[in-house]
């Protein structure tokens, strides 16, 4: 489990493998008792286990380039033309 920076509740990630796999370490299905967030009381929602970690996926704002000056070169316009794939079907 990892907390999470901006909730109070911690998060499960599981990796399953790819069905009819031969390595028997890597399952392709997982049973698991889930309880929906909004049936969880204030208090369950705010547990976190002690083996809990900093959530690794941690979300990071992209800053977004400003508007292109209007001193740059446009963009140039193509041509987009219809092409007709029907002969490939032979």
């Amino acid at each position: 489990p990892y907390r999470n920076a901006d909730v109070a509740h911690v998060t499960r990630f599981i990796g399953m493998g790819n069905v009819g796999n031969p390595d028997k370490k890597q399952k392709y299905i997982y049973a698991l008792n889930a309880k929906p967030l909004a049936k969880m009381t204030t208090e369950e929602k705010g547990s976190m286990p002690e083996d809990s970690t900093l959530c690794p996926y941690d979300y990071q704002p992209v800053k977004r380039p400003s508007a292109p000056s209007t001193e740059e070169a446009p963009l140039k316009k193509i041509k987009l033309e219809r092409v007709d794939l029907t002969s490939l079907d032979k």
